[in-house]
């Protein structure tokens, strides 16, 4: 069949644009993992084995106890979906279910914009009770916040603070999180639940991705598994990216062993270090159950908010822990 003039321009910048569609499609498939690092801060480390306080559970039994209920997607776990790592704590809640706050304090902000489900409320705890909060941030989001709270209000650990906003993007449950004053930066949930009972999140273990760091003499020990949908997974492995001394970042990791069987891991820095030497250290959490390996890890010390793993991808300052060998 003959076409015109006319018929074959068109047709021509049909086949144009369709090429530079493909040409786009196939720059966003073939990009390399280190165009999507992003150095902006969406992450505060808070370290160590010690409680700020023991707080309560945002979800409540129908008597009025602490529900502990699954947890969905730890804060600083790499996710296929959403945003990765997770910038908070999602645990199982149905819609409209009450929403409590987990102890004392005064609302910072509410937004009640629950069009796109997220609706949130920031609470600035009072954690010693004495009428002045301590500048521990809690936000609860994808909620219908009460009507009645302003910023301002006081409330306590029986104050209900909304209930669970209905499915509109996301099934419904509840995140939560320790944040700033303007919920921009996500800090360890995990130091609020160190109770005595593996009841409590198993310690406030399930909460975060790696938690619960500590050091005896050369050796350091970190808690990380997954949690999703409830249901725990342990790690591939955690890698051990270290420099001793004045020296070069180690450009292959080393592996630490699994301590027990309750997610714990440890590393001896005897095997690459001597006494009197400074050890400078960053840990990469590898996820077992994704099916891309280009973005399945959470770093401690949490920081940035899609951190590169390897120290020659990092453009900004490396985030690390430190200490000198006994």
């Amino acid at each position: 069949m003959l076409i015109n003039y006319k018929e074959r321009r068109v047709l021509m910048k049909r086949i144009v644009k369709l090429q530079m569609l493909l040409l786009a499609v196939g720059v966003l498939l073939f990009q390399t993992p280190a165009s999507a690092y992003t150095f902006t801060q969406g992450f505060s480390e808070v370290s160590g084995l010690e409680g700020i306080v023991n707080a309560y559970s945002p979800a409540r039994t129908s008597s009025g106890g602490d529900d502990f209920t699954a947890v969905n997607s730890k804060a600083n776990q790499p996710r296929s979906t959403g945003t990765s790592p997770h910038s908070g704590t999602d645990i199982r809640m149905a819609e409209g279910r009450n929403v409590y706050a987990i102890y004392s304090g005064k609302v910072v902000s509410k937004q009640t914009s629950t069009s796109s489900q997220l609706g949130d409320i920031i609470i600035n705890l009072d954690i010693n009770n004495d009428g002045t909060p301590d500048g521990y941030y809690i936000k609860y989001l994808h909620i219908v916040p009460n009507s009645s709270l302003s910023a301002g209000s006081v409330v306590s650990k029986s104050t209900i603070v909304g209930t669970i906003d209905s499915y509109k993007v996301y099934p419904p449950h509840l995140h939560f999180a320790r944040t700033n004053s303007t919920g921009t930066v996500t800090y360890k949930l995990y130091n609020f639940y160190r109770h005595t009972s593996t009841s409590t999140w198993n310690n406030g273990e399930s909460l975060d991705y790696l938690a619960g760091d500590s050091r005896v003499g050369s050796n350091i020990y970190i808690t990380g598994y997954t949690m999703d949908d409830g249901a725990w997974e342990n790690l591939a492995r955690v890698e051990v990216y270290y420099k001793v001394g004045s020296g070069a970042w180690s450009s292959t990791p080393k592996t630490m062993n699994k301590w027990n069987s309750s997610g714990r891991w440890h590393f001896d820095f005897s095997t690459v270090a001597s006494s009197g030497q400074a050890v400078y250290y960053y840990l990469a959490g590898i996820r077992a159950d994704m099916s891309s390996s280009s973005d399945n890890w959470g770093l401690f010390p949490q920081y940035y908010k899609e951190p590169p793993k390897v120290p020659s991808a990092f453009t900004s300052s490396i985030q690390y822990r430190s200490f000198t060998m006994p």
